[in-house]
């Protein structure tokens, strides 16, 4: 059954690979928060069709084993996907996401968490524990409920969620630098640390939003510092050139793969780097070589 999802993606996500740059929902700087990067009402469309999300009790909730949890992630996301399609709705989902949220002090600075109150093994062993991805993904989700709005109270928010993603993991945030590598991890609380390769790119377009609305250059240079350190990363996360790993360890799969393809094209519109459109091209083959 397994074989059989798989190859059901490989072909729904190839399909979506040969049209990348129509996903794409920004064609300035001006206008990148009047929307999302991309339509991840597409990336999602198979969740759509599911049992495994659920709305309850005015929250998102996604069905893991035998129940229905809290994911603040997912939430995040609902929010983005109906910032075009309802702002009302889009609006609820972040004051859902503010409800939500645990004020943390990490070192002395004051920062927003938001916990998942759940163990997620192999990668988390406790509850509690926070996400780079997560506090990214809010972040840029705060950052157009201040472009929308104007209220400087959104804009706050999004600082202090992304400032968790550049505090050490050490101290409770999700940077790890150490050696070759300087990474905001998805998963800070394993053991040892994965490096995954997609919730680093989505944090990179949080840090990015925060940028956006803050016009601060000290997060244009961390953006930049994150995206020198993909590009000398990126070999390890391809293989044969073509195909992505996952983490450091583990096999994407074609959804994983797609969305990989998806965000290093981002970041290339970004940046314009022609290492990161180089990488796009390889792995954009991925899915094109056997037609």
């Amino acid at each position: 059954m397994k074989y059989i999802k798989y190859i059901y993606d490989y072909v729904r996500f190839r399909n979506l690979a040969y049209h990348i740059e129509k996903l794409i929902q920004f064609n300035s700087n001006k206008e990148i928060l009047s929307n999302y990067y991309f339509d991840l009402e597409k990336l999602f469309l198979n969740e759509f069709l599911t049992n495994k999300i659920v709305y309850r009790s005015e929250h998102i909730y996604v069905k893991y084993s035998n129940k229905f949890l809290y994911n603040p992630l997912i939430e995040a996301f609902f929010a983005l996907i109906f910032y075009k399609r309802n702002h009302i709705i889009f609006l609820d989902l972040i004051n859902n996401l503010i409800k939500k949220s645990t004020p943390c002090n990490i070192n002395n600075i004051e920062v927003i968490c938001w916990r998942y109150e759940f163990t997620f093994p192999p990668r988390a062993s406790s509850p509690g524990w926070i996400s780079g991805m997560t506090q990214a993904v809010v972040a840029s989700a705060f950052a157009r409920a201040f472009y929308l709005t104007g209220k400087d109270y959104y804009k706050r928010l999004a600082v202090k969620a992304i400032r968790a993603t550049l505090l050490p993991i050490e101290a409770g945030g999700a940077l790890y630098a150490k050696g070759r590598w300087l990474w905001i991890e998805e998963y800070p609380s394993e053991r040892p640390v994965k490096h995954v390769l997609n919730g680093f790119m989505y944090a990179l377009l949080g840090i990015y939003d925060v940028y956006l609305i803050t016009k601060s250059e000290n997060y244009l240079k961390i953006f930049y510092d994150f995206i020198y350190n993909l590009i000398s990363n990126a070999h390890i996360y391809s293989i044969l050139g073509y195909w992505t790993r996952y983490d450091i360890e583990r096999l994407a799969d074609p959804k994983y793969h797609f969305v990989h393809t998806i965000l290093v094209y981002v970041l290339y519109n970004l940046t314009n780097s022609k290492s990161l459109y180089s990488w796009f091209l390889r792995w954009r083959e991925g899915f094109l070589l056997f037609d």
